[in-house]
């Protein structure tokens, strides 16, 4: 016969509603770990019910140490949701995992196992079983940090938008572009470069952005003789728009992020600060 303590220590156990730990007790013949493996089973089948909706709501959570710092973004289907402590503590236990041992992928990242055991993958599943929503870990950043690197992290709209910024300093401690850092990744957040510089922009996208010019060149009639000045021209507004040492500082409209960069290399002795890498996560995007 099953219990109304033992309906109660299943739940403490595994996180599941009354009701349906009292069915997984049924079912089970009043054996508690038949029970649980009849509600991780729930869990799944809810999860793979659910794997073709869009999870787009969530956090972008962000930490670093001394050596190390990363990015994730946990995924869930409405902001409510994304609320709940549950959702936030297994977020939060995803997030030192990823600190910890840095995997290689999210594969690698969902068979790593919580302090109860648990891997990742299921402990999302018995989540998704239990709240009844598609939720899980969409992607993760790590970035690795020299005794001269710098990491900036900045969060934006409660976790909907997250960055990492990693520079290098030479000639000075780290530490004094501390502020720098943080302030390009308010930069990388407000208007989302995919690159640093012109170099890094894939040669194919390049070339398209050039040919479009091109054929706008021709179409508003422009001497042959001017097409290619007026192509590099708007070139060069596209690499100002999306390199981010080419756009222009959130905090001056007149100063480049390069600019910004050189003169704060001099303000604290440094002979050269260099954007090394950045990361920019944004719910479902």
């Amino acid at each position: 016969m099953v219990t109304a303590e033992m309906v109660k220590a299943l739940r403490e156990k595994t996180g599941a509603g009354m009701l349906d730990c009292k069915k997984a007790l049924n079912e089970a013949n009043g054996d508690e770990q038949a029970a649980v493996e009849i509600l991780r089973k729930k869990g799944a089948a809810t999860a793979a019910k659910r794997a073709d909706r869009d999870a787009n709501m969530g956090k972008v959570l962000l930490a670093q140490t001394a050596s190390r710092a990363v990015a994730i973004e946990a995924n869930c289907e409405t902001e409510p949701v994304g609320n709940l402590d549950e959702f936030n503590s297994l977020a939060k236990e995803c997030l030192q995992l990823v600190m910890d041992n840095a995997p290689a992928d999210l594969d690698a990242l969902n068979a790593l196992k919580l302090s109860d055991g648990e891997t990742i993958h299921d402990a999302w599943e018995q989540l998704t079983g239990k709240i009844g929503e598609k939720m899980g870990i969409r992607r993760f950043a790590v970035l690795e940090k020299a005794a001269n690197e710098v990491v900036g992290l900045y969060s934006h709209m409660g976790g909907k938008i997250g960055v990492l910024v990693k520079m290098s300093v030479e000639g000075a401690e780290p530490e004094k572009a501390a502020e720098l850092a943080k302030n390009t990744a308010m930069q990388v957040a407000a208007f989302a470069p995919i690159a640093i510089r012109p170099s890094e922009i894939d040669p194919e996208l390049v070339a398209k952005e050039r040919e479009i010019y091109r054929e706008q060149a021709a179409q508003a009639g422009t001497k042959p003789e001017f097409v290619d000045r007026q192509v590099e021209g708007r070139l060069g507004k596209y690499y100002k728009e999306v390199c981010l040492e080419e756009q222009s500082t959130a905090f001056d409209a007149k100063k480049s992020c390069k600019q910004l960069i050189a003169e704060v290399a001099k303000e604290i002795g440094a002979s050269k600060i260099e954007v090394k890498q950045f990361v920019r996560f944004a719910l479902g995007k």
